[in-house]
């Protein structure tokens, strides 16, 4: 019975300090070399699903640290202005309504983020459409903040640094995929 109370007591006061801190997303970066450039425009579509928290324990932590609608639009800005540096793509609008007309048409649909507040981990289910006149590309991807980090990373990761953790890994996963459609569509 101690031994519960404790256990308890150590979710609580964890989720407590996870809400402490500032977990917004910063923007993120791709720091892998490109070899596609393109003079295509582009526009990014944007769509939010379920944003949920994943725990054994009733008590409810404050929303921020969730990987939710505003990290999501950071996610985008991040990604509009990698593919605009990187010359892969000339991005000009990102948009949360309908899709604006351009050349290559970027759909990422967030369909469940999942903060587990523990271990401050994000799971994200993410799929991206890409359209180019008739040709077109879609692919769903899985993306953990923890996996591929050590177990010292992972159990001194706080929020902010886990949604980053998440963020760039998703971006690692989708700019490869963006070069080659624009590559394949020429």
């Amino acid at each position: 019975m101690r031994r519960s109370v404790r256990a308890l007591f150590a979710c609580a006061a964890s989720l407590a300090l996870a809400a402490c801190v500032n977990p917004a997303l910063v923007k993120v970066t791709y720091d892998s070399p490109v070899s596609q450039t393109s003079e295509k425009s582009a526009s990014i579509h944007v769509t939010t699903g379920i944003v949920e928290m994943n725990s054994l324990t009733y008590v409810r932590p404050n929303p921020r640290p969730y990987f939710n609608r505003g990290d999501q639009q950071v996610f985008a800005e991040s990604l509009k202005d990698e593919l605009n540096r990187l010359k892969v793509l000339r991005v000009t609008e990102i948009s949360w309504g309908p899709v604006a007309a351009a050349d290559v048409v970027i759909e990422i649909i967030f369909q469940r983020t999942i903060y587990f507040p523990v271990v401050q981990r994000y799971s994200l289910d993410v799929v991206m459409r890409l359209k180019s006149g008739a040709h077109a590309f879609a692919r769903r991807y899985w993306i953990s903040s923890a996996e591929g980090e050590s177990f010292w990373t992972n159990i001194n990761t706080d929020a902010g640094e886990g949604k980053t953790l998440a963020a760039k890994k998703l971006m690692a996963r989708l700019v490869p995929d963006i070069e080659k459609f624009v590559g394949d569509s020429r």
